[in-house]
């Protein structure tokens, strides 16, 4: 019977957090969130639907909500919702370089091939018309390029060399030179 008066007291908390976040009651349905989030045992979701609420309010806050989340999903190695999370990161600010960078590599980590060509394409269209900044990119593509410690390529180095070695690649030489990889492609 206690099991009982637990579901629907938080069946009820939903309800009220719910009905908070649409009268836009940001302090009230963060107060809510957290009663609410004693009973999460996953803290990688607590933060997710953290960012969910601040993001249905409006709150800038939601962006590194979503990255706290992102984070602990990817070191968890739940690759899936780390893409979920990043994908909608990316929704958000379509030129964010490190963004693009930890979503490639996601991308490589577990096969997603159309998905990372698809946003290969993208970066080099953004570096092409100057909508990305290069110097972003540079610092998101070194930690990807780096050779693991066993001196093996990871799979992000490997999609990224194949895509960069492409004749009709468009990602720019100076770019290529930056990131210190050209020696490799040849």
């Amino acid at each position: 019977m206690e099991q009982m008066n637990q579901i629907g007291s938080t069946s009820i908390a939903w309800y009220k957090l719910a009905e908070l976040i649409a009268k836009r009651e940001r302090e009230k349905a963060l107060n809510v969130y957290r009663l609410l989030s004693h009973s999460f045992i996953d803290k990688a979701y607590a933060l997710q639907l953290e960012a969910d609420i601040l993001y249905s309010l409006q709150d800038k806050d939601a962006i590194e909500k979503y990255k706290q989340a992102a984070f602990l999903y990817k070191q968890e190695r739940r690759w899936i919702n780390a893409v979920y999370v990043y994908e909608h990161l990316l929704d958000l600010d379509a030129n964010n370089a490190e963004v693009i960078g930890l979503l490639l590599d996601l991308y490589a980590k577990i096969d997603l091939v159309p998905k990372f060509d698809r946003l290969f394409d993208s970066l080099c269209s953004k570096i092409k018309n100057k909508t990305i900044d290069d110097e972003m990119v540079v610092r998101a593509f070194k930690k990807m390029l780096d050779v693991d410690p066993a001196g093996e390529r990871t799979e992000v180095t490997g999609l990224l060399l194949k895509r960069l070695k492409d004749p009709v690649g468009e990602f720019p030489k100076g770019l290529l030179d930056r990131l210190k990889i050209s020696r490799q492609i040849i």
